[in-house]
């Protein structure tokens, strides 16, 4: 039975920089090969889908600082510096990605942390909660925070999935239950990238902490070392989220193979390519069975709305017909 196959990747230029294409631009500027043990597949028997990052499935969960370090940086404007690179970060997501925030603190009667807002794809309501949240001043629970966002995700590792993390900290930690290698334990069994940023007099020790949390999940570290740098670098992050794509195509392969993709943008052929081993006979999709995916729905003005994603459609397949039951429970309410 064919089976489809789907690698998501990301693309980087000669200064390590993410490769940012819009939906538009992914079609018309990248082209792939793809190899089955060394030998190029049938295109046109088995074509190859190409997906920007608009098009996929994205988990973002940002977590703040609001503690008294954070509000002193850059002469105290560093909660309002802080506030305005979550509003960029958060807008700029694709209407289908989901967005969840947390903050912590310390109003020294221990609810150090909390969840702003849960997973939404309404990313007005995600940046309304951050702007209208009064900060506390006090401690820094910083890991603890960081495991809390890390468990909003599911349990359950989806591989079609992109799940990030991002935060920022001075990396002063005084009282977290959790620690850096807890945080990158539990990133690594949910398949969670962790990005950070480290605010001015991150330095020694604690630099070190914010940079194995990223290296060791996937995501990347970055230094403001002045509060102004802040913006720029979680427009960084963003190009990093941006800058992730999806190959899918299918395969009559029924065992294990060399798969290999060869990436080129316009004139410019990848240095490398994406090499991996694949198990045909694990794969959990028959060619023959399409595969709709619906996002959470959102509610605004007494109007639903939702998404839903066509991950595959068989060959035979021209046209597609919903109908909705209004007896059943609500998927949404207001």
């Amino acid at each position: 039975t064919p089976n489809r196959v789907e690698v998501l990747f990301s693309l980087r230029d000669v200064e390590d920089l993410p490769v940012v294409l819009s939906r538009s631009g992914i079609a018309d500027q990248l082209s792939v090969e793809v190899l089955e043990d060394s030998a190029p597949i049938d295109t046109v028997e088995s074509p190859v889908h190409l997906r920007a990052t608009d098009d996929l499935d994205l988990d973002l969960v940002v977590v703040l600082d609001f503690t008294a370090s954070m509000n002193a940086a850059g002469g105290g404007a560093g909660i309002d510096v802080m506030k305005q690179a979550a509003k960029d970060l958060i807008l700029s997501r694709a209407p289908g990605h989901r967005v969840a925030v947390v903050e912590f603190h310390d109003n020294l009667a221990g609810d150090n942390f909390s969840t702003l807002i849960d997973f939404t794809t309404d990313k007005w309501s995600a940046w309304a909660a951050v702007r209208d949240f009064e900060p506390f001043h006090g401690f820094s629970v910083a890991w603890d925070a960081v495991y809390h966002g890390l468990d909003l995700f599911p349990s359950t590792q989806d591989m079609s999935r992109i799940k990030t993390l991002a935060f920022l900290s001075d990396g002063f930690d005084t009282s977290s239950a959790q620690s850096p290698q807890t945080l990158i334990d539990r990133a690594v069994e949910r398949g969670v990238n962790i990005y950070n940023v480290g605010v001015e007099d991150v330095r020694g020790g604690d630099e070190i902490e914010l940079t194995s949390i990223s290296e060791n999940t996937g995501g990347r570290y970055y230094h403001a070392e002045d509060l102004s740098q802040l913006l720029d670098h979680f427009q960084s992050i963003d190009d990093e989220l941006t800058g992730q794509y999806k190959a899918a195509y299918v395969t009559a392969q029924t065992g294990i193979f060399a798969l290999t993709l060869w990436l080129q943008q316009g004139e410019t052929m990848a240095l490398e390519s994406v090499a991996v081993t694949v198990d045909a006979a694990s794969i959990a999709g028959d060619s023959r069975e399409g595969l709709l995916t619906f996002g959470p729905a959102s509610t605004d003005s007494q109007i639903s709305t939702f998404f839903i994603q066509s991950q595959h459609i068989p060959r035979s397949i021209s046209q597609l017909r919903f109908q909705f039951d209004t007896s059943g429970t609500p998927i949404s309410q207001s």
